[in-house]
């Protein structure tokens, strides 16, 4: 059976004291759940105390409750799709910020969408976070200019 996914499997860079948590996690944690359980056989990194994998929305959003309850009062509603949207929207920032010769094509940053978002090349997701991002800088360069319309210089 292929198991096919929305997101490919990719190496992201951590930092040192990152590393150290994930380790003492698997050590502690992880490899002490029952022999030849759910996690083990798939790789499943969340579980619940007898090694099934929370792999469906709602226990995926359990962690995000979870941690709302930790960090208190947010600006936004903390879930997988705020946080999603939100990474997106810094990105397009980010992108922005780059002087005019750095810039890159809008295919190339979709292909940088989808990479750091683990998107298959199926997806269509990173083309719609890309009319989002184009919508918000027409959105924006409109605005400047109405506000540069004075009324002194309307006949």
């Amino acid at each position: 059976m292929i198991r096919e996914s929305k997101t490919v499997p990719r190496t992201v860079v951590i930092i040192a004291k990152t590393a150290d948590v994930f380790d003492h996690f698997f050590q502690e944690y992880w490899l002490n759940l029952p022999e030849k359980c759910e996690a083990h056989r798939m790789g499943a990194l969340f579980t619940d105390k007898q090694g099934r994998a929370l792999t469906s929305g709602k226990f995926l959003n359990r962690i995000f409750l979870s941690v709302r309850k930790l960090i208190g009062p947010q600006p936004w509603n903390i879930t997988p799709h705020t946080m999603r949207r939100a990474w997106n929207h810094i990105l397009s920032l980010k992108l922005d910020s780059l002087p005019e010769g750095k810039r890159f094509s809008p295919q190339k940053e979709a292909e940088m969408r989808s990479r750091l978002m683990g998107w298959s090349q199926n997806s269509h997701q990173a083309a719609r976070y890309n009319r989002r991002h184009t919508r918000e800088r027409a959105d924006h360069l409109a605005q400047e200019m109405m506000d540069d319309i004075h009324p002194s210089t309307i006949e």
